[in-house]
């Protein structure tokens, strides 16, 4: 009997993947990195947020002002969901192919 899943419905280890594939996109986005522009931006691979106070004095400690780049927001969302979404369909993908390879196989011994 041959059972047909709904097509939105995934696989419990492909959301396990696309969860981890996730954290990791936020992981990358939540550091400084220096060498991708001016310093102080945080994003990637887009620059989202940027402190703009000059910098950090241990001595005079001051607020944040944090400039914000609503493009590079936008972009790097984009980016977030087609990764996920590709990861996805790539751990779908090698489900299905090994789950069809181990029913031919099964099919042959009969």
């Amino acid at each position: 009997m041959d059972s047909k899943r709904p097509f939105w419905q995934i696989h419990l280890s492909t959301a396990v993947v696309m969860m981890f594939a996730s954290a990791l996109f936020m992981l990358a986005n939540a550091y400084r990195h220096m060498e991708q522009g001016p310093p102080g931006w945080f994003g990637w691979p887009y620059s989202i947020l940027r402190d703009s106070s000059g910098g950090w004095d241990a001595f005079h400690p001051h607020e944040p002002v944090w400039d914000v780049s609503y493009a590079g927001l936008f972009l790097n969302v984009s980016f977030m969901v087609w990764l996920v979404v590709a990861v996805g369909m790539v751990c779908e993908w090698f489900i299905h192919r090994r789950a069809n390879s181990q029913s031919s196989s099964e099919t042959t011994r009969r």
